[in-house]
């Protein structure tokens, strides 16, 4: 999608982990650049990551046994649970990474994995910030890499599915162009009887348009031929002056004086 500040367009982050993964790191997530089939080539995006989690189906050891907590236990008593519950459990292990041109391979986080049967989900995105989308420069990359942590790697039925989605956005790499039109003014000859009678024709052109009375008898303007001294849109006193309102009417102006012929000053801008 293209609008004035730039190409927007929705990506997901896909990729499956199992027993032949090994210990590649492997890149899963860089913004991408325009192709053939996008609006505009040869432009680059950066990423807004809304979604990122995996889904663990892990049945190569043990299944996980959790150290239960009473509900009225003390937070360090739970505290204590929670750390006996990861340390004696066996768990596989996901390492996150990221990496620019100008910055190597750094780790952000360690993902570890557990047996629980059927499976489960884990949300990566606060991995990475503490806010609700996590943003991407055109050059990084969001690596991964499965790591022995004393279990092994990813065996037999073992499949960890990395899915995300992420808003990718570039500017528009050919801004269009503003041409603009000079605006003429030009001055409009006219006389003004007692009989209603068109003084401006219309104009589709027409930018502005201003009225000076600068004769010595009322005028009474408007935009409809039966205007008269009891209707009108506007009573021009001598010297007084009217500025046709934005957006500008471009059809005929009809005017009519009360005794004899005259003639006001009518600027057109086109």
């Amino acid at each position: 999608m293209a609008s004035s500040r730039g190409i927007f367009r929705n990506v997901n982050i896909l990729h499956e982990f199992n027993a032949s993964t090994g210990t590649s790191i492997i890149d899963v997530y860089q913004p991408g650049w325009l192709n053939s089939l996008d609006v505009v080539n040869n432009a680059k995006y950066s990423g807004f990551v809304t979604s990122l989690r995996l889904t663990i189906d892990i049945s190569s050891i043990k299944q996980m046994s959790v150290v239960e907590s009473d509900i009225l236990a003390s937070s360090e008593t739970v505290v204590s649970n929670n750390k006996e519950t990861f340390n004696y459990n066996a768990k596989k292990c996901l390492s996150f990474y990221m990496k620019t041109a100008n910055t190597p391979l750094i780790k952000i986080a360690d993902a570890y994995l557990f047996n629980q049967r059927p499976y489960y989900y884990l949300d990566l995105i606060n991995y990475f910030t503490s806010a609700g989308t996590f943003d991407v420069a055109p050059d990084a990359i969001i690596a991964c890499q499965v790591v022995d942590v004393g279990y092994g790697l990813l065996q037999g039925n073992d499949r960890v599915m990395l899915l995300g989605c992420a808003v990718e956005e570039s500017p528009d790499p050919k801004p269009q162009s503003v041409i603009q039109t000079p605006i003429v003014s030009r001055m409009i000859a006219n006389n003004i009887t007692t009989t209603s009678a068109a003084i401006v024709n219309s104009n589709i052109n027409r930018k502005g348009i201003v009225f000076f009375n600068n004769s010595n008898l009322s005028v009474y303007l408007d935009t409809v031929g039966s205007v008269s001294t009891n209707s009108y849109l506007v009573k021009l006193v001598p010297g007084a002056y009217y500025e046709a309102p934005n957006p500008v009417y471009t059809g005929n102006f009809y005017a009519i004086t009360t005794e004899s012929n005259t003639s006001i000053d009518i600027r057109e801008f086109v």
